[in-house]
């Protein structure tokens, strides 16, 4: 048997901590919660979910932006 899918890739680390940061860094771009959610792969409740969507627009301010953030590290 393998590791659990939930194994540390280094001690201490975890997949979530990756989601987490990412979270963070399109929250500091100023993103709104829709492309993130779709970025993340979660489904917003309730009217949000059902009326809000994503536009090119957004995908493409978001996808500069994180590309920024990583040239700067």
């Amino acid at each position: 048997m393998g590791e659990p899918a939930t194994a540390s890739a280094h001690r201490g680390l975890r997949f979530q901590n990756l989601r987490y940061t990412r979270k963070t860094m399109l929250i500091e771009l100023g993103v709104p919660e829709i492309p993130q959610d779709e970025r993340l792969g979660h489904h917003p409740p309730g009217m949000r979910g059902v009326y809000a969507r994503t536009i090119t627009r957004m995908r493409r301010a978001m996808a500069e932006g994180l590309q920024a953030l990583w040239e700067w590290l």
